[in-house]
């Protein structure tokens, strides 16, 4: 097979360039590290450079976010638009990170390009001087744009630490002009070559190196190869140097090999790599390098893998339908779907777009119809940018009513194409593939005879579809509000199309001709649109190209998205916690997961085992951590979601089906009996849950029977360390309770969720972070702790590290953990000592520092906030914050701040609950010795509050950001206590109630730590009455003999009623 490259894409031809860099016309330095000068942000020099005289060093400790900005890049001259790439070197030490490079400069790409992540945190890097390479009009990289008259160049730096000391280095920032190009994957800088296996067993990779001088006069270009991380396979000599005329390409071979003898030793999808480098001798920067992987094959293409499903598990499958009423369903429901598919015509019309009329091309952000600015990538999902506003626009503006179709309702039909269409056949719900899953079943040869028209057809109409990125752009239908962005879709859609061939592959409908040219049609296409991008989720690329690199036989595909840094195996050991959960937030459980099991059951049934320890403990501890009613707490950039929803449990059977734990399938069995107590069925009868509409996966990767009866579905309070969060369950009845506490490492995409709590009591969530991704349109305000319920320094960001849990007590009738950080605000230490007790939460926050700063205290809760009395004195602003983009963030978000001074305990109520009787109020000690300030603001909440309330609309207030038009999201009353010096302390009370409150007489006992009286900022210890019933109360997380109420305790918190003790 050939699928060997995608040629890289170049701007513009060899241009004149500004006369300070004449010396060398097709390079611009930015910054050769020399000097600082010119940057603004947390960086020193250092001598440990890659050459010169010193680089730019950047200390993070144990992470965070940090940004350089290049305060003179408008001055610098540089013209964008005159570069193909950006190349620096780097190193870096201690632990991993991401880098972005933004930029902005019109016309350049619209006016801003923001690389996304060209050094990324799912692996580490040697700790060596290495270069990158950035294409500027890579597929990623062009971003919407915030200013045309700003220009501006950052470095946007997200560290995780895996020591206690993570450093950046960076030397020799510099734009270049490609004087020649190679033929290759682009922004991968990889190249496939083509395989040829030799009847005595070894294998030569030949690589045709097309090599083009894009320059102005003649060059002498040379071939070296740096064979060093060749270990089985061998080089051959590189070709002789050539002379390329302007415009000229030519073509520079080179074989690798392997011998039969160690093919036979390794495994399938080893590779190794190999890097050419194509140069201009004597001319620095005119290098242009590849990189080659040979790889090792599956197996020999003749023999079929089955990949999603076996000969054996088909008998067997067909065996369930006989007898098992849920296995009946489920395979009825999967030859409704088929049916229906047949009845429609599987050819596909060509794409025609028709003439551009009056009403086309007007911007929908300012209403201005006028010459569009053109973005010359045709790669790039934001085409377009109006020139009036400068917002970037995809091509839907261009081709808003141009479109002949691809996608018809067939209930609805076009009028300007009136013939019902095949959208329904073709649809993202996978149709083709129903039809496939149908022939499996029945054995019925119409089915895959019709699979191999939809086929036929793909083969006529793939290759000139015009694919931008992973939608189908070119199919908008404006006035019917459709779209086919599924059609050709490079991950769902090719992992089905994948399933559906293997599912055909023997039934001797397509001839190896059409299947060979369908898999390298779509194979191509793939490459140019996804396989090429560097930066893009791992789990997606791996989806895309996992099941074609087996089908379509290209061992170096497999060897990619398996087992090179950006394949599945690393991605499993490096982003999987050993405790289960994903290193970016648990909610990827769904997502990932979803993505990855397909891939691992497919593999595993052709005989490759990429299971790991993580992935079997995923299959727990998902569900370990959600509260009472199935739903997981926020963190990272995703809202809650439920395990309960059938997206979710279908993956726990998988897990039982290939452990057989039963405690994996404990969701399935807990979601079967609540079925099985309201219907008339017997168990073995009951509809399994599925991935709708996916019914057939229960019969190809579920177990025969689900065991009977109710399971316990309540578990223990947990601590997931790897991951650093904390999950209590506490409690019976009115007085459960059920806390989440991140603390630990961080959750990815500047979401840094540090000793933010949400929590759950009286049968509902009661708080969560403000918004997760895309929840809400007014910018990433979500991201920032201020919309958190957490602790802020100065109203800064926090920074992305992890804390230190000084203690964890899971168990009993108190429970709570003490956490501390030390680098989250440097010079500052923060720490939150949390305790469970009676059905209710007490919260102990401490600050101290060396010099003085301003602590808040925030904290939001659903339902409709009364504080009395409250608070009258107004504020304008309580800061001016954007972030990178040009977005607002951080507490410039709050409106309608009201402030006041509290010398007395302070009680906030919230009721208007989903149970109308229930309440919870939040009693904050002060008194005129420790006074504070309540600050009560209008804050930003996502729609999904309204969950909480019953009656958001009286509760919040809509707000639309973009528009009348636009998405909404709420604002609402949410309170920050503030207060200023070199220590502060907070104690808080969370009191779920009904009808009437719990907690009464809350009057301040004298407490000692080694004989030394405690001030209010290192710890308390209160009498009050609770349900009538008086109980002592202590937090204090400092070290030492801690007296008070006539008792000694070493403990760090306790509770008990007079009489009886609980302390840790």
């Amino acid at each position: 097979m050939k699928l060997q490259w995608m040629q890289v894409g170049v701007l513009v031809a060899l241009l004149t360039v500004p006369g300070w860099c004449a010396a060398q016309p097709h390079v611009a330095v930015l910054s050769d590290m020399e000097s600082l000068e010119a940057w603004e942000g947390p960086a020193e020099l250092t001598t440990d450079r890659r050459q010169g005289k010193s680089a730019m060093c950047i200390k993070m400790g144990k992470g965070g976010a940090y940004t350089l900005t290049h305060k003179d890049f408008a001055a610098s001259g540089i013209d964008l638009t005159k570069y193909d790439v950006l190349k620096f070197d780097y190193k870096i030490t201690g632990g991993r990170l991401t880098l972005d490079t933004n930029m902005r400069q019109w016309p350049f790409l619209g006016g801003y390009q923001g690389e996304f992540y060209p050094l990324k945190d799912s692996f580490r890097y040697p700790e060596s001087w290495q270069e990158q390479v950035v294409n500027l009009a890579g597929v990623e990289n062009c971003r919407r744009g915030y200013s045309k008259d700003e220009p501006q160049f950052l470095l946007i730096i997200h560290a995780e630490a895996d020591a206690a000391d993570v450093r950046l280095y960076l030397d020799n920032l510099r734009f270049v002009k490609r004087l020649i190009t190679v033929e290759c994957i682009d922004d991968r800088f990889m190249h496939f070559g083509e395989r040829h296996d030799q009847a005595e067993g070894s294998l030569q990779y030949r690589y045709d190196l097309r090599v083009t001088n894009r320059s102005e006069v003649k060059q002498k270009v040379r071939m070296r190869v740096s064979p060093e991380q060749l270990r089985h396979f061998t080089a051959g000599e590189p070709a002789a140097d050539a002379e390329v005329q302007p415009g000229e390409t030519v073509t520079m071979p080179l074989v690798i090999s392997l011998s039969a003898e160690a093919r036979k030793t390794l495994k399938p999808f080893y590779y190794e790599t190999c890097r050419v480098t194509f140069d201009l001798p004597g001319v620095p920067d005119s290098d242009f390098w590849v990189e080659l992987l040979p790889a090792v094959p599956y197996q020999a293409p003749a023999q079929h893998p089955y990949l999603l499903v076996t000969p054996e598990r088909v008998k067997l499958m067909r065996s369930w339908v006989e007898k098992w009423g849920w296995a009946k369903s489920a395979a009825q429901s999967a030859l409704a779907r088929a049916d229906f598919a047949m009845q429609f015509d599987p050819n596909l019309p060509s794409f025609t777009p028709r003439e551009e009329q009056p009403g086309d091309r007007i911007c929908p952000n300012c209403g201005d119809q006028t010459e569009l600015y053109v973005v010359e990538d045709p790669l790039s999902v934001d085409r377009f940018q109006c020139t009036r506003c400068g917002k970037m626009l995809s091509p839907k503006i261009d081709r808003a009513y141009r479109d002949t179709g691809y996608w018809w309702h067939p209930e609805h039909p076009d009028p300007r194409s009136p013939e019902p269409g095949h959208g329904v056949v073709l649809s993202r719900y996978g149709n083709v593939l129903d039809l496939a899953v149908a022939y499996q079943l029945t054995g019925e040869r119409r089915y895959a005879e019709r699979v191999a028209e939809v086929v036929r057809a793909y083969n006529r109409v793939y290759p000139d579809y015009p694919l931008v990125r992973t939608e189908a752009y070119s199919t908008f239908d404006s006035k019917a509000g459709g779209r086919i962005g599924g059609f050709f879709d490079d991950f769902g859609w090719t992992e089905r199309m994948t399933d559906t061939l293997d599912l055909i592959w023997d039934a001797g409908v397509l001839t190896a001709e059409e299947k060979q040219t369908f898999l390298e049609t779509v194979l191509e296409r793939c490459i140019t649109s996804r396989i090429r991008l560097a930066n893009y989720m791992v789990h997606r690329l791996n989806q895309a190209g996992g099941g074609y690199a087996i089908l379509a036989d290209s061992a170096p595909l497999g060897a990619l998205v398996m087992e090179s840094p950006y394949g599945l195996r690393p991605h499993l050991i490096e982003t999987m916690r050993t405790d289960g959960l994903n290193y970016m937030a648990p909610q990827y459980q769904s997502v990932t997961m979803g993505m990855i099991l397909p891939i691992l059951r497919r593999y595993d049934n052709a005989g490759l085992d990429y299971y790991t320890e993580p992935v079997r403990k995923h299959f727990t501890s998902w569900y370990l951590w959600t509260d009472p009613d199935g739903n997981t707490p926020d963190l990272g950039d995703s809202t809650w979601t439920s395990y309960r929803s059938h997206t979710g449990l279908w993956l726990f059977e998988q897990g039982y089906a290939k452990y057989g734990d039963p405690s994996m399938v404990l969701p399935v069995q807990e979601h079967l009996y609540a079925a099985w107590q309201k219907s008339k069925l017997k168990w073995e009868d009951l509809p399994r849950p599925f991935n709708f509409p996916r019914s057939y996966d229960v019969l190809l990767y579920g177990v025969e029977n689900i065991p009977r009866g109710k399971p316990d579905a309540s578990w223990p309070s947990q601590n997931f360390d790897d991951y650093g969060l904390l999950v209590f369950n506490q409690g019976q009845g009115d007085k459960r309770l059920w806390m989440a506490l991140p603390y630990g490492k961080p959750a990815g995409h500047g979401h840094h969720d540090k000793l933010h709590f949400e929590w759950w009591a009286l049968g509902q969530k009661m708080t969560k972070k403000g918004g997760g991704y895309a929840t809400a349109p007014g910018g990433p305000w979500w991201k920032h702790p201020a919309t958190h319920n957490t602790l802020l320094v100065d109203q800064r960001d926090q920074m992305n590290v992890p804390g230190v849990l000084e203690t964890f007590v899971g168990e009993g009738p108190v429970q709570g953990a003490v956490i501390t950080h030390d680098d989250m605000y440097p010079g500052v230490r923060l720490q939150r000592t949390v305790m469970l007790y009676d059905g209710c939460i007490f919260l102990f926050d401490r600050a101290e520092s060396q010099q003085e700063h301003i602590y808040d205290f925030a904290y939001r809760n659903a339902g409709q906030l009364t504080v009395p009395p409250a608070p009258r004195e107004g504020v304008e602003s309580l800061g001016h914050e954007v972030n990178n983009y040009g977005q607002i963030t951080g507490y410039t978000v709050f409106r309608n701040i009201r402030k006041g001074t509290v010398s007395s305990p302070l009680h906030v109520t919230w009721d208007s609950l989903l149970n109308p009787e229930a309440r919870v109020r939040l009693t904050q000690w002060a008194d005129p010795q420790d006074p504070a300030e309540l600050l009560l603001v209008d804050a930003p909440f996502d729609q999904s509050w309204a969950k909480f309330c019953s009656d958001a609309d009286q509760i919040y207030r809509q707000d639309y950001p973009d528009g009348p038009e636009g998405k909404f999201q709420y604002y609402g009353r949410a309170l920050l206590v503030r207060k200023s010096g070199k220590t502060a302390g907070y104690f808080t009370a969370l009191e779920p109630y009904l009808r009437e409150p719990r907690i009464a007489e809350l009057q301040r006992l004298p407490l000692t730590v080694d004989g030394k009286p405690v001030t209010s900022s290192e710890g308390v210890a209160f009498r009050m009455q609770i349900d009538g019933v008086s109980h002592v109360l202590m937090m204090c997380p400092q070290p030492g003999a801690k007296r008070y109420a006539n008792r000694t305790t070493r403990a760090f918190f306790e509770c008990y009623s007079e009489g009886e003790v609980e302390s840790f």
